[in-house]
C-alpha cells in the first residue's frame, strides 16, 4: 500500500516564546516531555519548527507524520485557550498523470479553524488555495515534497518572518499513560489560569484556578495533585 503522509501548520497570534512554552506545555496533557538521550525504537516522537510570523504571531510546524495531527490542534487549542488556524497537507506516494500529461502526486490541503471548546470552524485565512490537484514539479523525494508544498501554502497565507525557524523534539514511551480525560481538563485550566491555589475545604484538598471566565475550584486527590505537579510547575505542592 502506496506510503500516506500528513504535514500540519498550527497558526496563532502568541509570539514564538510564549507559542513554544505553551506548546511544551500543551503537549505535557498528552504524556510528552524531552527525548531521551538514546533512541526509544518503540516511542513516540513529535519534530515540530517554530516559525515567527511577520504579524507577529507564530506557525507551528510538523512537517512529516503518517497521521493527521488535527485532533491534537483541537487539544492545543484548549490548553492555549485561544482558536487556532489550521493548514493540513496529505499525499499519497504514487504518481498519477492528469489531463495534461503531467505527472504528479494527488495532494490535499485542509484549512480550517481549531476552537478551544473542541469544534472545528471554517478557515479565515486570507489568499489560501486548498484545493490543489496533483504537484507538477517534484522537489526532492516524497517526504521533501510534502513538506514543500506545506511551507509554500503557509507562505502564501500568513508569511513568516525572516529568519531561520526554531527546532522543538517531544517523546512520549507507548508505555506512558497520560492523564485521565478528567486530570487533561484540569490541567487544561490550569495552564490557562493566572494564579493557582491549593485550598482545603472540609478535609478535601481543591485547585482554585483563576480563569478567564472566572474562577474554578476543582477538587484533587493526594495521588491527583501529584500527578498535575509532574505535568506542571504551575500546581502547587500538598499544604
Amino acid at each position: 500500500m502506496p506510503e500516506q503522509l500528513f504535514g500540519i501548520g498550527i497558526g496563532t497570534t502568541l509570539p514564538p516564546d510564549q507559542a513554544s512554552q505553551r506548546l511544551t506545555d500543551g503537549l505535557a496533557l498528552k504524556g510528552y516531555s524531552d527525548p531521551p538521550s538514546t533512541h526509544d525504537p518503540d516511542g513516540e516522537y513529535l519534530s515540530w519548527r517554530v516559525f515567527a510570523r511577520q504579524d507577529g504571531g507564530t506557525w507551528l510546524v510538523v512537517e512529516d507524520q503518517s497521521t493527521s495531527l488535527v485532533s491534537l490542534a483541537i487539544e492545543l487549542s484548549r490548553a492555549f485557550s485561544q482558536p487556532f488556524d489550521v493548514v493540513e497537507v496529505s499525499a499519497v506516494d504514487s504518481l498519477t498523470r492528469n489531463s495534461g500529461g503531467e505527472m504528479g502526486y494527488k495532494v490535499t490541503v485542509r484549512a480550517c479553524q481549531a476552537k478551544p471548546d473542541g469544534t472545528l470552524g471554517p478557515s479565515v485565512l486570507p489568499n489560501l488555495d486548498d484545493s490543489p490537484d496533483l504537484l507538477h514539479e517534484e522537489h526532492g523525494d516524497f517526504h521533501e515534497t510534502v513538506s514543500h508544498i506545506l511551507i509554500n501554502t503557509l507562505e502564501d497565507a500568513l508569511p513568516p518572518a525572516p529568519g531561520p525557524s526554531r527546532g522543538l523534539a517531544f517523546h512520549r514511551a507507548r508505555s506512558t499513560h497520560p492523564l485521565s480525560q478528567r486530570l487533561q481538563g484540569i490541567l487544561a485550566d490550569v495552564l490557562a489560569s493566572t494564579a493557582v491555589t491549593l485550598q482545603t475545604i472540609d478535609g478535601h484538598q481543591f485547585l482554585k484556578l483563576a480563569l478567564p471566565s472566572g474562577n474554578r475550584l476543582a477538587r484533587v486527590s493526594a495521588e491527583e495533585l501529584g500527578q498535575l505537579r509532574i505535568a506542571s510547575p504551575k500546581v502547587p505542592a500538598e499544604l
